[in-house]
């Protein structure tokens, strides 16, 4: 799955077309705007934000895909806070009304700025899309957010052919993460970058555009630190990752392999960790596929983690989620909303009780 979508199966992203103006893209759909909070919500620990004007070079690719001309990223336009902003709101009520009914949880949100949050076409990054939503949210959900600071840190921290984040992106949203839910004094696993030799990563906008003379290397984030768990997904108990297959060299090496997902864990209804560890309390996180190379990282600090997506839940379980009867019954403590732009102003990914 290339993640974040209305369907599930690909991203819907207007955008341009090689002799067009780059212009910030088209509205998006959305239901009626709800009502906002009026109370300021401060962001959070970690990287700070920081507003910035720069020059770069850019050239329209088609497909609404623009190339960076310095690293060859491939990126898509901006989306706007007017674009967002019926969608945000919807979400925001969403989670809103969660702490209202069930007030005791401890609640978490983690906004991972993409090309979609930065304006490189006109050069301006002010992270409006984060803070207009951040701004809608009950000030009891602590938020955090893996900040685009500047066209290297795009550079930096994603894919040059995907919109996932790269192992750095990763580390770095795993170190967020735990911050967030555990405080700044949570022991963290110290994780290794390993290369996959002999690979080149076509991610998802290169299959888009049907276009595979940019590519990636491709790296895991692996830990000998992480304690003994059972993985049972969607009822069954298997292994929810392949990096050992790929540090083996055992995997396809065909070209536009979806190499992120294959390797890092496909996306499913529910994924649960049970690590043994009672007193560490258990997660339940709401997610895309930007979790999928950390998932197993951020449950080793807690007894159970659930993992639920949305886009799968329905279709394998046959029934709409429940989350005052899932949290109950799995006796949660802590919960965690975490994703890139489409996952939040989406209502494909709206927590259903």
């Amino acid at each position: 799955d290339d993640g974040g979508t209305e369907t599930g199966n690909t991203l819907n992203i207007p955008g341009t077309e090689a002799d067009d103006t780059l212009t910030a893209s088209d509205d998006i759909p959305g239901p009626e705007e709800n009502e906002e909070s009026t109370e300021k919500h401060t962001l959070n620990i970690g990287r700070y934000p920081s507003d910035l004007e720069f020059d770069i070079a850019l050239t329209p690719r088609g497909n609404g895909l623009i190339e960076m001309d310095d690293t060859q990223h491939l990126i898509y336009p901006i989306r706007t806070v007017d674009d967002s902003k019926s969608l945000f709101s919807s979400k925001a009520k969403n989670y809103n009304g969660l702490v209202e009914i069930y007030p005791d949880l401890n609640y978490h949100c983690y906004y991972i700025e993409t090309d979609m949050d930065a304006n490189f076409i006109d050069c301006i990054i002010d992270h409006s899309l984060v803070e207009s939503f951040y701004d809608m949210l009950d000030p009891k959900i602590k938020t955090e957010v893996h900040y685009i600071n500047s066209p290297k840190d795009y550079q930096n921290y994603f894919y040059k052919t995907d919109h996932h984040w790269n192992t750095p992106g990763q580390e770095q949203g795993y170190l967020d993460i735990v911050r967030l839910l555990k405080g700044k004094f949570e022991p963290t696993l110290y994780l290794e970058t390993v290369l996959i030799e002999d690979t080149k990563y076509n991610g998802y906008k290169s299959r888009k555009s049907n276009d595979y003379t940019i590519y990636d290397d491709f790296t895991i984030l692996t830990s000998d630190q992480v304690p003994d768990y059972q993985v049972i997904i969607d009822g069954q108990e298997k292994d929810y990752d392949h990096k050992d297959d790929y540090m083996a060299g055992d995997f396809d090496k065909g070209t536009g392999i979806n190499y992120y997902v294959l390797c890092n864990g496909l996306d499913y209804g529910v994924v649960e960790y049970h690590f043994n560890q009672p007193g560490k309390g258990n997660l339940i996180m709401f997610v895309e596929s930007f979790s999928n190379p950390i998932n197993t990282f951020v449950a080793s600090h807690y007894d159970n983690t659930y993992i639920i997506d949305f886009r799968h839940y329905y279709s394998v379980y046959g029934k709409s989620f429940d989350f005052g009867e899932f949290t109950a019954e799995h006796d949660i403590d802590d919960v965690l909303f975490t994703g890139y732009y489409f996952f939040h102003a989406n209502n494909v990914f709206k927590v259903t009780d």
